[in-house]
């Protein structure tokens, strides 16, 4: 688990939560999950995003 900031070209900078999984079998499968954080307004922007603002 880490953070990391995405910088959106509309929304400007995000910070996110990540983590990843791997599958045991197959290792070079992964799935990383990212998850908004409250610094830099990062929810909001995500949802203006998603809902099309």
């Amino acid at each position: 688990m880490g953070t990391k900031q995405i910088n959106h070209p509309t929304a400007g900078t995000m910070t996110m939560e990540h983590m990843t999984f791997r599958v045991y079998d197959a290792p070079e499968l992964k799935l990383t999950i990212y998850r908004p954080l409250k610094e830099n307004d990062s929810i909001k922007k995500l949802n203006l995003l998603m809902n099309g603002g």
